[in-house]
């Protein structure tokens, strides 16, 4: 869990096809860790597609934050307003009005976040940064789990830090062993990874190593 460095979280993101995949890892996310990123692609937003059924994720027991990567996510929002849910995120770039979004998922009581994608400055969040719950800053172009991270996503960091000192920045995309420190120093207080936990072969180890940043030492 988390404990072991109150200061950083660590959600490990689901970026699967099918409901038996998003299982099979929430079966191993739930030995180490309360809540999973769940990310919904619709292909078009971005170029793949993942499995989106709310109803079907509502049958698990287990919490998630819902990472929508998707267009017009306000007309997809509300299919999302169910228990397991705490927090939803959506795209700066993928809303038409992003304070009507804020309001409807705060009338839906769940934590706001929004999301920007590497080309998409701070400062377009400066009218409505102090109502947010969450900034996501992407470190790769949505869409693919396993990309190398985008540096520019540091001096992101520090400016949205700069705007609204007490705000939840977490980092999505490329976060590892290697670049951790860095995004933490920046001002980061969340990570969200998935081949940084899921390609190694002790996720719950990797997910460790990811919250206090020591890797554990290999077996001879």
């Amino acid at each position: 869990m988390s404990e072991l460095h109150p200061s950083i979280t660590v959600i490990p993101a689901i970026l699967e096809k099918s409901l038996d995949a998003i299982q099979a890892k929430v079966a191993v996310a739930k030995t180490f860790s309360d809540i999973a990123q769940l990310d919904v692609m619709d292909g078009v937003f971005v170029p793949n597609t993942t499995f989106a059924d709310p109803q079907a994720i509502a049958a698990i027991d287990y919490q998630f934050e819902v990472h929508l990567m998707i267009t017009k996510p306000e007309l997809y929002a509300a299919m999302w307003n169910i228990p397991n849910v705490k927090r939803i995120i959506v795209h700066y770039e993928a809303v038409s009005n992003v304070q009507h979004m804020i309001d409807q998922l705060k009338k839906m009581e769940k934590e706001v976040g929004i999301a920007l994608n590497p080309g998409t400055p701070s400062h377009v969040l400066s009218d409505v940064i102090d109502q947010l719950d969450m900034v996501l800053v992407m470190g790769v172009d949505p869409g693919f789990s396993g990309q190398k991270f985008q540096h520019d996503a540091i001096e992101k960091i520090k400016e949205l830090k700069g705007m609204r000192s007490d705000l939840v920045v977490a980092v999505d995309g490329g976060v590892n062993m290697y670049n951790r420190a860095r995004i933490i120093d920046a001002g980061a207080t969340v990570l969200d990874a998935a081949s940084a936990i899921w390609s190694q072969k002790d996720p719950a180890a990797a997910y460790t190593a990811l919250v206090t940043g020591v890797t554990a030492p290999q077996a001879e």
